[in-house]
C-alpha cells in the first residue's frame, strides 16, 4: 500500500463540512480568527458563491 486513499466527491464534501463544523465550534464569533485562516475561509466563500471549483474525483489523500 502506498499510503493514499481514494475518496469520491460526496465523501470529500462530507469531510470538508465536518472540518468546517469543528472550526466553527472552536472559534466563537466574537473571537478574531488568525489572518491565514480568515483568508482561507474567504477563498472558500468565494468558490462556493461561484458554484464551487471543478473537482476531479476520486481525490487522492496521502
Amino acid at each position: 500500500m502506498d499510503g493514499t486513499i481514494d475518496i469520491d466527491l460526496r465523501h470529500s464534501r462530507a469531510i470538508v463540512r465536518e472540518i468546517g463544523e469543528r472550526l466553527r465550534a472552536h472559534y466563537v464569533a466574537e473571537q478574531e480568527l488568525p489572518t491565514s485562516l480568515a483568508a482561507l475561509l474567504d477563498r472558500f466563500r468565494e468558490r462556493d458563491a461561484a458554484g464551487g471549483a471543478p473537482v476531479r474525483a476520486p481525490h487522492r489523500i496521502a
